[in-house]
């Protein structure tokens, strides 16, 4: 229905692109109902055909196959379709947008009519040309439609070239329905989400394809990582005090149990830093070892000297080098060879 209004149509009020966009979304719907409804028989008659083709396209590779299904059925519906959309929307844009409500029911809904460059009503011959000049706004992938959102007189490619505009029924309310912005928001809305499914999309894909994955996992690694090593920290501070007699052993073990089941608890969350985790565990028991068994020779070459205090030296020296790069054996081999010599 038309906005109530008293004031005429005026070239200094276009209609906005969205506004059109909303016309044109209930013009479309209502078209795509009707041209469905007229395609109906036309699809039943190719079902046979179809039929007939699926029992040798079963063994066809992809590509051969959809190469078969356009030509013996997608492409004749596809020029069916075509046939029925002009069929039903030249007569419904031509009759009514020359009509007294200049507009079809979407622009009516949306108060908004087609004029020529000065404001006045087209008649029919002008709104067939404006009907087939909108091909041009088609074959531009749709920059013909857009031009009306940048262009200051808000006319698309196919108004330049029929001579008509799109304006406001009523100047002085040129806003946009409510009911209208709900709607496209919502049709945006469909589209992105549709969009996300079919390209197979989550957040963490999404992520991905931003480049930032790698980033996002390797901070919370290390994060869990660091909080790992600290409860491993705490686990060992609690060991100590309890060898050396200031933690009661119910006390260190309550504590030891919780501190173990947060640690596990951890792993089961992130269980690809078990591995890190064992790794380092390990380094720190090779460097617990070496630390214990460098000490331990450093007293013995204090203790002893002469020849079996280069021995001991030489002994230090191979468990500290083998122990540090466990992939040079050799060097570790030469050395034993040297005390053997000695």
């Amino acid at each position: 229905m038309p906005l109530a209004g008293t004031a005429a149509p005026s070239p200094d009020s276009p209609a906005g692109f969205w506004k059109r966009y909303a016309a044109y979304f209930i013009d479309w719907l209502l078209l795509s109902v009707a041209s469905n409804l007229l395609l109906t028989p036309v699809s039943l008659l190719y079902m046979p055909r179809l039929k007939a083709l699926m029992p040798s396209a079963q063994q066809l590779p992809p590509l051969d196959l959809l190469s078969l299904l356009w030509s013996n059925f997608l492409w004749p519906l596809t020029l069916w379709s075509i046939a029925a959309w002009v069929l039903l929307a030249f007569p419904y844009f031509t009759i009514l947008e020359s009509s007294k409500s200049r507009g079809s029911l979407g622009k009516q809904a949306l108060g908004i009519v087609v004029a020529d460059q000065r404001g006045r009503p087209i008649r029919f011959g002008q709104a067939s040309l404006r009907f087939f000049m909108t091909a041009f706004s088609w074959l531009t992938l749709n920059l013909g439609h857009a031009m009306a959102a940048w262009r200051r007189d808000k006319r698309a490619l196919h108004d330049l070239l029929a001579g008509t505009t799109v304006l406001n029924r009523d100047p002085e309310h040129p806003e946009m329905p409510v009911w209208a912005k709900w709607m496209v928001g919502l049709q945006l809305g469909l589209v992105v989400l549709f969009t996300l499914l079919v390209q197979g999309l989550t957040i963490e894909p999404l992520i991905k394809r931003l480049g930032l994955a790698k980033i996002s996992r390797s901070a919370e690694q290390q994060r869990q990582l660091a909080q790992l090593m600290m409860l491993r920290a705490s686990r060992r501070e609690l060991d100590t005090l309890q060898e050396d007699g200031l933690l009661a052993q119910p006390t260190w073990q309550a504590i030891t149990d919780m501190t173990e089941e947060h640690m596990q608890s951890v792993l089961h969350n992130h269980p690809e830093l078990e591995r890190t985790v064992l790794v380092e565990a390990r380094q720190d028991l090779l460097r617990a070892k070496r630390n214990a068994l460098a000490e331990a020779l450093h007293l013995s070459v204090q203790q002893l000297g002469g020849a079996c205090g280069r021995r001991v030296e030489l002994v230090a020296a191979i468990i500290e080098h083998v122990a540090r790069e466990p992939d040079r054996r050799e060097r570790g081999a030469q050395l034993v060879r040297d005390i053997r010599h000695e």
